[in-house]
């Protein structure tokens, strides 16, 4: 019975690694892609995504200029649905969460990838910035993100 129990926990805690539907998906920056994935209105989904944020410019203790950045990796399926968002780079402080969610909540759909006309599963990694909203797709090789200091103003 124990071992069953440890079965079952194993199986729940990691069913989104196991059933993870980025594995047969195709990468955003693949060069066979004719169409890659986006928002079908970036600004209509940013601007959902900032209205909906519960921590957007809600931290005080990083320094002026100072951006808090999650990185999500999802698969925008063949009809433009987000499946199966996982954090990729976080940052804790409950930002992870909040960005997964707002990920999973945003009703508004994206275009899906294209290869040779036909629609295909895509695996896109995608930056919210919580200090500034200016949220967008990254490579995969481009997602070491590093903090931009503002410049001051003379």
């Amino acid at each position: 019975m124990k071992k069953l129990l440890l079965i079952l926990l194993i199986t729940f805690t990691y069913s989104p690694f196991i059933f993870s539907q980025q594995g047969n998906a195709i990468l955003y920056e693949d060069p066979s892609l004719t169409i890659k994935p986006s928002p079908v209105d970036k600004e209509i989904y940013d601007e959902w995504i900032k209205q909906h944020n519960k921590l957007y410019g809600s931290d005080p203790s990083s320094g002026p200029g100072v951006h808090l950045r999650v990185v999500i990796v999802f698969t925008v399926d063949t009809i433009g649905n987000v499946v199966n968002p996982l954090i990729w780079r976080g940052i804790g402080f409950g930002y992870d969460e909040e960005a997964r969610r707002l990920i999973k909540a945003n009703p508004n759909i994206w275009t899906p990838g294209s290869m040779d006309g036909k629609p295909v599963n895509t695996s896109v990694y995608y930056m919210i910035d919580f200090t500034t909203n200016k949220n967008c797709i990254l490579t995969k090789n481009s997602t070491k993100i590093k903090p931009i200091k503002k410049t001051k103003k003379e």
